[in-house]
């Protein structure tokens, strides 16, 4: 198993109903900080 830096680790929280965007948001963000390399 991988260990982290505990300094480098950030939890959100992404809370909202059904169909308010919660998924693109995430997909926006990870695809911006190059953690996955397209969106959809």
């Amino acid at each position: 198993m991988t260990k982290y830096d505990i300094n480098k680790v950030k939890n959100i929280a992404l809370v909202g109903h059904g169909d308010s965007g919660k998924t693109s948001l995430t997909e926006a963000l990870l695809y911006d900080s190059g953690m996955i390399t397209r969106l959809g």
